[in-house]
């Protein structure tokens, strides 16, 4: 007879211990991430325990009786905020900070003697004690005060610090510069010396560090030496040395609109590594052999010393190109010349072309905008990239036959899922109207932009034929790159800029030196995934960067009137991309007080309950600016009807 269990005790449920980070998106609820989760759990803010975005964090998973997931965080591990940026706000004479993103609590501040701040001032405080339940809000100290909100430098300061990034470089790697400076001494040994054969850079206007430079010769039977150059930044920088932490830490250099976050003191990136015209310069170098056709019959790869004669920005040397004269014009015509046939070559075997349209601002003395343009595309431009495809390949080439683990780069197939919405958009224009299954392959994504060519959502096809794609990434294992058709692929062409180049140098001399190779494929599958996310973190600062001036841009015309295309349907309104602008701005539904409008999931558009007024994907439509916010980038659009 089975025994009757005591009143007096329960039955104990069963929980679940993780410990992951939170991630805060909402004022009532955040998420729990772990790797050792399949997905995110949502977690109300009651639940928390007071913890903060990014903070990780110890939780239990149980389920109630009616077996419903409970979730509850039970012990804040670490913190991570320490330092955070607030905007000043007065409330009943005391000084609160206000979290811009993920932070919901008050912060009451304690004002410092030497610290003068002002209602709407962004400023760094220092955390000094946490919410409780016995107060729940937290307690912050000024460390400093980095101007007005909506300011270009406050917000670009304000962006730059929720990124983790550093525009200055700490004391010790000062002093290892002054090392550097102290054994530099320009040499011969074990290098090649190319500083008597014609070499040249060529930059945009404004580059400030030289990665690469190209010499030319001409060989017997219709072949020539064609030297790509790149700066031995790996000679100067030691592995796991300060300044090599540093690098690696930063991972990328960061260009954003008027301001640039260095991943090398300007001591080394605009001078001793820059291959600066008229001046001895170490190189690591890829001497190709190569007839007009592109064919390479050989090629060399090894160190060099090199003495640029001439520094040239784009514009000039496609200048001296469609002149035909010029001492250097021969050099050039060589270098473009077989530049058109190695394009031609990338997209026959595979490489996939998106039409972008890049944006420059213009500034006056004082750096206010003055104008806004299309950057000037020249056949320059394509002949240094192919030349700097060639090389990157061929290094990785190079290397795999080694059998080595090195940071490939690497590009994966398209999402199935946006490629799906994508083909189904196409499906509803009259160009399309025959489509069939279409899959995600170089040779179907081809034939979609050919069939966009001089019709009124070309742009938009190759934006959203963009947004399929995966992001490139760098990798230990070779997995191939999609947009570019090549099986294997990886960077080493700048070194001054990424730190992925610069492990591949190190890699290479190894090699060339038959040294015993010193990486484990796990250790540099780290190094990867580390320098991936600082190479988003870096496309993220510059996107936000370049938002803020396009706003900026926008406010400053006499004409308030805009036209734009709707490149966005999403439950909450229509995003419009302003021509000539690139800026995108918000029409929201709640604001479209003409009628109720609802989702037309199939055709891609919205329709108008009373009128049966039609918005869809693609169509330009007029809008006036409504309202914006500088501080978080974003500006709500009003249709002019």
């Amino acid at each position: 007879m089975k025994k009757k269990l005591n009143k007096n005790y329960k039955k104990i449920k069963k929980k679940t211990i993780y410990i992951g980070t939170i991630d805060h998106v909402h004022p009532n609820h955040a998420y729990f991430i772990s790797p050792n989760l399949s997905k995110d759990l949502r977690i109300t803010t009651q639940n928390l325990l007071y913890a903060w975005h990014k903070d990780t964090v110890k939780i239990t998973l149980s389920k109630d009786k009616k077996g419903k997931k409970k979730i509850k965080v039970v012990n804040i591990i670490q913190r991570h905020h320490k330092k955070i940026v607030v905007t000043i706000q007065q409330e009943k004479k005391k000084w609160i900070g206000i979290a811009s993103r993920h932070i919901y609590h008050k912060i009451f501040i304690k004002k410092n003697k030497d610290s003068a701040i002002a209602e709407n001032d962004k400023v760094i405080i220092h955390i000094t004690q946490w919410p409780t339940s016995k107060q729940n809000y937290a307690l912050g100290t000024v460390v400093k005060n980095l101007g007005c909100r909506g300011n270009y430098n406050t917000e670009m300061q304000t962006l730059m610090i929720s990124l983790g990034l550093k525009s200055t470089f700490d004391k010790k790697i000062d002093e290892e510069i002054k090392s550097i400076q102290n054994r530099i001494k320009i040499t011969e040994n074990n290098r090649k010396d190319y500083r008597n054969i014609t070499t040249f850079t060529i930059d945009p206007e404004d580059a400030q560090d030289f990665d690469d430079a190209f010499s030319v010769e001409e060989l017997s039977d219709g072949k020539f030496s064609i030297g790509v150059h790149i700066a031995d930044v790996s000679h100067y920088i030691r592995p796991e040395t300060d300044l090599d932490q540093e690098a690696f830490q930063r991972g990328n250099t960061v260009y954003m609109v008027n301001h640039t976050v260095p991943m090398l003191p300007p001591y080394l990136s605009h001078n001793v590594c820059s291959l600066v015209p008229q001046q001895d310069r170490l190189a690591f170098s890829i001497v190709f052999e190569i007839d007009l056709l592109g064919n390479i019959k050989n090629y060399w790869i090894g160190k060099t010393i090199i003495h640029s004669k001439k520094r040239f920005t784009y514009y000039e040397a496609q200048k001296i190109l469609d002149e035909k004269k010029e001492k250097y014009y021969t050099p050039l015509s060589i270098l473009n010349n077989i530049a058109i046939k190695l394009r031609q070559k990338r997209f026959d075997n595979g490489s996939i072309h998106f039409h972008t349209q890049e944006m420059q601002f213009q500034f006056d003395k004082d750096y206010n905008i003055i104008n806004y343009f299309a950057k000037s595309v020249y056949s320059t431009h394509h002949m240094v990239e192919e030349w700097m495809l060639l090389a990157n390949k061929t290094i990785a080439h190079f290397i795999h036959k080694k059998k080595f683990a090195f940071p490939y780069r690497t590009h994966d197939t398209p999402d199935q899922e946006k490629f799906k919405q994508l083909t189904q958009f196409l499906s509803t224009l009259d160009t399309y109207s025959s489509i069939k299954k279409l899959k995600p392959t170089p040779q179907h994504i081809k034939w979609i932009h050919q069939q966009a060519k001089n019709i009124p959502q070309e742009n938009l096809i190759h934006q959203l034929s963009i947004r399929t794609m995966s992001k490139a990434k760098y990798t230990a294992t070779c997995s191939g790159h999609f947009g570019l058709g090549f099986h294997l692929y990886t960077h080493f062409t700048s070194p001054i800029r990424r730190y992925a180049d610069i492990i591949v140098h190190r890699i290479v001399e190894h090699i060339l030196l038959d040294k015993k190779y010193p990486w484990q494929t796990t250790a540099l599958e780290k190094k990867c995934q580390h320098i991936s996310h600082m190479e988003r973190i870096a496309l993220t600062a510059e996107r936000e960067s370049i938002k803020h001036k396009q706003i900026i841009w926008m406010i400053k015309q006499e004409e308030k009137k805009f036209r734009g295309t709707i490149v966005s349907i999403v439950s909450w309104g229509i995003y419009i991309a302003i021509e000539g602008i690139g800026c995108e701005g918000l029409v929201r539904f709640a604001e479209m007080s003409d009628d109720h409008y609802s989702i037309d999931h199939k055709n891609f558009a919205i329709k108008g309950k009373k009128t049966k007024k039609k918005y869809q994907l693609g169509q330009m439509i007029d809008v006036k600016i409504k309202s914006y916010d500088l501080e978080q980038r974003s500006v709500d659009l009003q249709i002019l009807i």
